[in-house]
């Protein structure tokens, strides 16, 4: 069985509670999965928001 993509237009998604257990254990590996299949744009972004300030890199450890 092969999977047919969709085209998508770009678009920026925001994930409230970024740094969350919701974020870090589903949401952010799903989207991953996605981005590696070829079923996002390159130029979507994703933007984590959280209560505690972190800068790029402190979020990505």
């Amino acid at each position: 069985m092969t999977s047919r993509v969709i085209p998508v237009d770009p678009f920026d998604l925001v994930i409230f509670g970024g740094t969350g257990d919701l974020a870090r254990r589903k949401i952010l590996p799903g989207l991953f999965r996605r981005f590696c299949a070829g079923q996002m744009p390159p130029s979507a972004r994703i933007i984590g928001a959280a209560r505690t300030d972190l800068d790029a890199a402190g979020y990505r450890e």
